[in-house]
């Protein structure tokens, strides 16, 4: 009997795997094909529809047999001597065990390749790299930021280990963007990251979190399909696209209220007033007027104009423009927000136009100076000066040396990223073709809604929108009234005396906090007394001990309440912007 195994001569699995079994003790003639050393044979077993990336082919008197089916067939012929060698057959003999088992295997060899650095025998396309390319180059930038973002501005959490990694990839990745490997490294180091920092308050960590979560699902289906890179950003970039897309239409949806329409009041005047001189010289009446129309108008026109193919190219880079500004205003810091925001809109370029971007004669010489002395110093300055201004806190300035780069990129979009005759996005605009990964798209979009269902109020991309839903009261245009079904927001307190940095922080300001969260500050910290005000009854000296039995019926478990958070409310009318926005 001879047979016939067509293997990758790269993948250590595939040749360990034909000696472990020791076919020639029970068939004889072997015949190992390498389709690495072979190209006339890979290319004959490609046209029949073999793919060699996704497992080994093994030929028996004029049958072939491809994955599950190629291992359950060498287990049937596989001899009998040494102990490991009679367990594997054993287990693959069972045909229902390989057909089990073999995505797991599969994922396996597909991680060891990528980890070791090799090509997959089908290579991946130039344009899908182009993308990922200026994708992680965005993504890398982000990184950096979130190390400054942690180390320095009011109010972050502790700052581990794993953040000072992300902030030394992200600067690498920044500058040499076309490693997939440091990509998955650094995208893990976040995730951990991510957890260990929660709960945290901000829009764009749950907007960043989101963007992980989908990249961990893309590499995790791909991987398991035994599929290469280009399909882990087909099967990533619709649900990238479809999560800014979410963003800006709670953006706008959420400032449709009273109070951000109000002038005196207005988020939009008031992220306008802190801009770096000339632009605070605008505040003018009718300016005012401007800011805040431009910006629902604005956020509208990028949302509708993105969708379409012929207007596409300058959504992107009016999105991006926008989102610079809004990076310039002092009143908190934003550069790590529109850092993803750009990511996102980089996205929508079509694989090909990414390719023109990477291989343009700009993009070449940006590469060669960087590889020289002077071009490596400007770098190290230039990721220094962000450095110095946000441990100096100046975020403005900060903003303004962040943005060069934003030009950069706003310059090759202009000149390269018009989407020409036949080309278009990278996979389904907004759906992904594996359908669980919509699933990310359904829960951000839910997410962002729960304020209106009387749910949590922070991280729902409620950014300075002005918007009030608590307390049996909405100040929103079209969802007047008390928010429901649920009445998280409906017990609200007045904070007193004592407590932890958010209960002096809603002291000071005269803000009031959900009773849900009241018990959410009291478990975490139970050594903190706290005094306050409920229903117009005063509550003096209540801690974990006196009100435990409340905790444990209301709360729900921490790692749920890692994401169900509440901003401190402002209770006055009209509502202010302010930072418990």
């Amino acid at each position: 009997m001879a047979i016939a195994i067509y293997y990758d001569g790269e993948c250590p699995f595939c040749k360990r795997y034909t000696a472990l079994l020791r076919l020639r003790d029970s068939v004889g003639s072997v015949r190992l094909v390498n389709v690495r050393d072979d190209s006339a044979t890979l290319n004959a077993l490609q046209a029949e529809g073999y793919d060699l990336d996704q497992g080994m082919v093994v030929e028996l008197e004029g049958r072939r047999y491809a994955g599950a089916d190629a291992i359950h067939t060498l287990a049937i012929l596989s001899g009998r001597s040494g102990l490991l060698n009679r367990i594997v057959a054993r287990v693959f003999r069972l045909a229902w065990i390989a057909i089990l088992l073999y995505p797991i295997l599969r994922a396996g060899r597909a991680m060891t390749l990528f980890a070791l650095g090799r090509e997959r025998i089908a290579g991946n396309s130039v344009e899908h790299q182009s993308l990922f390319t200026v994708f992680s180059h965005a993504w890398g930038l982000l990184a950096y930021l979130h190390l400054l973002y942690y180390i320095y501005y009011e109010g972050s959490t502790q700052v581990f280990w794993t953040t000072w990694m992300i902030g030394g990839l992200g600067a690498y990745l920044t500058v040499r963007a076309r490693s997939p490997r440091i990509f998955v490294m650094l995208c893990g180091l976040l995730m951990w990251d991510a957890w260990q920092q929660m709960p945290v308050f901000s829009n764009h960590t749950i907007l960043r979190n989101f963007v992980l979560l989908a990249i961990a699902a893309a590499a995790i289906y791909n991987l398991i399909r035994g599929r290469n890179w280009s399909c882990f950003m087909q099967s990533f970039a619709p649900i990238g696209r479809c999560l800014l897309v979410i963003m800006y239409v709670f953006g706008v949806f959420h400032k449709l209220n009273d109070d951000f329409l109000d002038p005196s009041v207005s988020c939009a005047v008031a992220l306008w007033q802190t801009m770096p001189p000339p632009l605070p010289w605008l505040d003018t009446e009718w300016f005012r007027w401007l800011a805040i129309y431009g910006t629902l108008i604005g956020e509208t026109a990028i949302i509708l104009c993105l969708l379409f193919k012929p207007t596409r190219q300058a959504a992107i880079i009016t999105g991006i423009g926008f989102h610079s500004l809004l990076a310039l205003s002092g009143y908190g810091f934003y550069p790590t927000f529109s850092t993803i925001a750009v990511a996102l809109h980089l996205l929508f370029l079509s694989p090909e136009a990414a390719t023109r971007i990477t291989t343009s004669i700009q993009s070449a010489i940006l590469r060669g100076g960087l590889g020289e002395r002077k071009g490596q110093l400007l770098t190290i300055l230039w990721f220094a000066g962000m450095w110095l201004l946000m441990k100096s806190g100046n975020t403005s300035s900060l903003g303004l040396f962040w943005l060069p780069w934003v030009v950069w990129l706003i310059y090759l979009v202009g000149k390269y990223g018009r989407d020409l005759n036949g080309e278009k996005t990278l996979g389904p605009t907004l759906l992904s073709r594996p359908w669980i990964m919509n699933v990310i798209s359904i829960l951000f979009f839910f997410n962002c809604i729960t304020p209106y269902l009387g749910l949590k109020t922070a991280q729902s991309m409620n950014m300075f929108a002005n918007l009030a839903v608590e307390g049996d009261y909405s100040n929103h245009l079209l969802l007047r009234g008390k928010p429901g079904p649920f009445n998280y927001l409906d017990d609200i307190v007045k904070p007193l005396s004592g407590g932890s940095h958010v209960w002096a922080y809603a002291t000071g300001e005269g803000l009031y906090l959900t009773y849900y969260d009241v018990l959410n500050i009291l478990e975490r910290d139970r050594n903190t007394v706290v005094s306050y005000e409920r229903a117009g009854m005063v509550h003096e000296n209540q801690s974990y001990a006196t009100l435990e039995s409340e905790i444990d019926r209301v709360l729900h478990p921490r790692w749920f309440r890692n994401w169900f958070l509440f901003r401190p409310i402002d209770m006055r009318s009209p509502k202010p912007c302010s930072l418990s926005q």
